[in-house]
């Protein structure tokens, strides 16, 4: 069950790392929007948002994305209490879309068009957070370059499930 042995944020002790289980997600960051197949095959407009559900900013410095795209985080990336941070593989190009937000990367690699496994892990290895997503079926079928990114509906929801997203609304 995500959460039930949630991590207190900053917490990078030795001592509170042997407690989390590197295969159930713990943290207080998720996976909230993936836009895994821009339009028009605009790859460089591929993200990850990652969003702070806790009350404190996170540090993410030592901490990986993996799967379709890899990246590491420098040892300035912080996530504010409740906020966002965009990772992608071309970041000046999604600062220019989303000039508001805050943007890390250049990752390698890029997201599969129709799914793949992103899972982020923490300093010290354990699993954080992990999305198998897809694109049509049980999955919103707009994000199959239409405009669409996969939206979590609420940040407390169990991301792993496809109930759980939508497409987002490009026309609000």
């Amino acid at each position: 069950m995500r959460g039930l042995f949630a991590t207190t944020p900053l917490n990078t002790s030795p001592a509170a790392a042997s407690v989390v289980s590197n295969k159930t997600p713990t943290s207080a960051i998720v996976v909230n929007e993936i836009m895994p197949d821009p339009p028009s095959d605009h790859r460089n407009g591929e993200f990850i948002e990652l969003h702070n559900r806790s009350g404190s900013p996170m540090i993410l410095g030592g901490w990986k994305l993996r799967g379709g795209v890899e990246y590491d985080f420098g040892p300035g990336a912080t996530v504010p209490a409740g906020g966002h941070l965009i990772v992608g593989g071309d970041p000046a190009f999604l600062q220019a879309v989303y000039p508001g937000a805050t943007v890390v990367g250049p990752w390698s690699g890029q997201l599969g068009s129709r799914g793949d496994l992103i899972r982020l892990l923490d300093a010290f290895g354990n699993l954080a957070d992990e999305v198998d997503y897809g694109v049509g079926g049980d999955w919103p079928a707009l994000a199959a370059a239409q405009g669409s990114s996969l939206e979590l509906l609420h940040p407390s929801m169990d991301n792993s499930r496809p109930s759980a997203w939508r497409a987002s609304d490009e026309e609000a």
